[in-house]
């Protein structure tokens, strides 16, 4: 198996990331739960990419519960493995917000790990069901 090896310093996604923000948004609900609860808010998730590319450590900084935070960790155990990889472990940090309709969400402060942080994902529920 040959793996390459992206020397930028960085893991990246095949594609950019802006295919891996397609697969998240094609992938990830609003949880039920979360919904009939008007759960709404930001999750900030880290993972890493190993030097083979792998996705490992995915781990929930802040979550908002009624299973948002279980959601973006399932999207991302689920995310094909189409990194480069680099030479070392890269971290990355993902915000989502989940939003009902057209609310408006208190944005928060929040101390997060050193990685690179991702540009933040929205997902909107419409109605309850």
């Amino acid at each position: 198996m040959t793996i390459l090896v992206n020397k930028r310093g960085k893991a990246e996604y095949e594609g950019g990331f802006e295919e891996f923000n397609i697969f998240f948004m094609e992938n990830i609900t609003y949880p039920y739960q979360a919904r009939i609860n008007n759960t709404q808010g930001g999750v900030f998730v880290s993972f890493d990419v190993d030097s083979l590319g792998q996705v490992n450590n995915i781990s929930i900084i802040k979550d908002i519960g009624n299973g948002c935070g279980d959601e973006v960790v399932k999207v991302l155990g689920n995310l094909p493995n189409m990194w480069f990889p680099s030479e070392s472990e890269t971290v990355f940090i993902l915000p989502v917000t989940f939003q009902l309709g057209n609310s408006k969400i208190k944005k928060i402060d929040i101390e997060l790990p050193t990685g690179i942080l991702l540009e933040e994902l929205f997902v909107t529920a419409v109605g309850i069901n």
